[in-house]
């Protein structure tokens, strides 16, 4: 069945690996891109940039013809768009994938708060005018599985209070909305995953993640010691393991309305991740001091890290039962940690992401 998808975020790590999957899965669907200006690129050109790290020069030139760019952004009423083109996307969109967001933890409130919550909310009024107009069949709305801020193991509840930073709280302010638009009849499904990393297969990631910054800061020599317990982990979910149970729950009508976390069956111990990531890249391993005792912590450190400090203090275990349920499987089985970090620093190395460092070519080699 032929398409008209619309995709945010499509130049972010995740809105790219939504837009790659639909390509590959499909060789018919026409595709709209709401995509900002930046850093004195247009749309088109970002668009155009990205593509062509993606695919061969062939691939790009079928791919091309098959994608529209509309420069705007999600915070502009009906997105900075003309009235003629707004109209239009409304009146032949059938797919929406609500990607675009602020992943940062640290942004002031009302910054975050327009991405997030006001960015979504312009989203939800597009989509309710492509329903009006019998047009629209599903709204996917990536979430997080932290909008539970500090509770755990909960699936469909959103709680209202205790967010360690501004991106909890306006996520969960944003699926607030969505879960309103729900309840007026609006064919919404919300998908919430962990911390997304590299891919399990290449190892490609991105540099805003949480794992990345580690890394990064590992292999620069800059964190001597870390705040750990043996039993800190961190809930890890590889970007291609999210987009492949994504798509499937997206096919399914009796997916509409619902929530999903799509996130790791096992959480990946923090210290056994950094251990193994300075054995790849020949350092030596941080100390690692209880979590209580973090005041015993270099200042410099602290500072470089501070925003990640709450996800060490609780790990995260979150409810899979409604995406085991639709899915019929028990259980999903994501890559170990070793084989996960060694690919992601390969990617990294290879792509000159991190420090070149002669000691380690061996290993990755």
């Amino acid at each position: 069945m032929k398409n008209n998808y619309f995709i945010t975020g499509g130049t972010g790590f995740v809105g790219k690996n939504i837009l790659k999957a639909i390509l590959l899965k499909d060789n018919h669907s026409k595709i709209s891109l709401l995509v900002r200006a930046c850093n004195g690129l247009s749309a088109t050109k970002r668009t155009e940039k990205m593509l062509k790290r993606m695919f061969n020069s062939e691939d790009y030139t079928k791919i091309a013809e098959r994608l529209e760019v509309y420069d705007g952004n999600i915070v502009e009423n009906n997105f900075g768009l003309s009235n003629h083109d707004y109209e239009k996307l409304t009146q032949s969109i059938n797919v929406i994938f609500h990607s675009a967001a602020t992943i940062k933890f640290n942004l002031p409130l009302d910054e975050a708060y327009q991405i997030n919550v006001t960015g979504t909310e312009n989203m939800l009024n597009f989509a309710s005018q492509c329903h009006h107009n019998c047009v629209l069949e599903r709204y996917n709305h990536i979430s997080t599985a932290y909008v539970v801020g500090r509770q755990k193991n909960l699936r469909n509840v959103i709680p209202n209070t205790n967010f360690v930073n501004t991106y909890e709280l306006t996520k969960n302010l944003a699926e607030k909305l969505v879960q309103q638009y729900i309840q007026e009849g609006l064919p919404v499904t919300i998908y919430r995953p962990s911390i997304i990393s590299g891919d399990s297969i290449t190892g490609e990631m991105p540099t805003n993640s949480i794992v990345y910054i580690f890394l990064l800061l590992l292999s620069r020599d800059c964190l001597q010691q870390l705040p750990s317990d043996t039993d800190t982990s961190l809930n890890i979910v590889p970007i291609d393991y999210f987009i492949s149970i994504m798509f499937k729950i997206s096919e399914l009508t009796e997916t509409i309305g619902k929530v999903y976390n799509i996130t790791a069956e096992k959480n990946t111990p923090f210290q056994a991740m950094m251990e193994y990531a300075c054995q790849i890249l020949n350092l030596q391993q941080p100390e690692f001091i209880p979590i209580h005792q973090s005041h015993k912590i270099s200042q410099k450190i602290l500072d470089q890290i501070e925003a990640f400090i709450p996800y060490f203090e609780e790990s995260h275990h979150f409810d899979l039962t409604a995406t085991h349920d639709v899915l019929n499987c028990s259980y999903f089985e994501s890559e170990d940690c070793k084989t996960l970090v060694f690919r992601m620093i390969k990617y990294c190395l290879d792509n000159r992401l991190l420090p070149q460092r002669k000691t380690c070519e061996e290993f990755v080699n």
